[in-house]
C-alpha cells in the first residue's frame, strides 16, 4: 500500500479496441509530471500499450476491464498493469 506521501493516478479502461492509446496518454502526462525526458517519456509509454496489448490480448477477464495504476514517488514511476484474468504486470522507471 502506498504511503499518503506518495502520488497515486488510478486508471481503469475497458478491454477494447485502442483503449491502449487513452492508457498511454495517462502515461504521458503521468512522465510529464516527473519531468522526464521525451524519450523516458515514450519508453514509458511503449512498454505500457505493450502491457495493455498483452492483457487485452490474454487475460481472458470475465469483466472485460484493465486496472492500471501509477504510483509516483522520489523520481520512480511504478506501473502496476492488472486484470481479473490470468496474470498481472509490474514494471518501473526512474529518471
Amino acid at each position: 500500500m502506498p504511503r499518503a506521501s506518495n502520488k497515486v493516478v488510478e486508471l481503469t479502461t475497458p478491454i477494447l479496441q485502442n483503449m491502449e492509446l487513452a492508457a498511454c496518454r495517462t502515461a504521458e502526462a503521468v512522465a510529464e509530471v516527473m519531468e522526464f525526458g521525451e524519450d523516458k517519456s515514450a519508453e514509458v509509454a511503449m512498454a505500457l500499450i505493450e502491457a495493455c496489448l498483452n492483457s487485452f490480448e490474454h487475460s481472458r477477464s470475465k469483466d472485460k476491464k484493465v486496472y492500471i495504476t501509477f504510483l509516483l514517488e522520489d523520481g520512480i514511476l511504478k506501473i502496476i498493469l492488472r486484470d481479473r484474468g490470468r496474470g498481472n504486470v509490474n514494471f518501473g522507471y526512474g529518471k
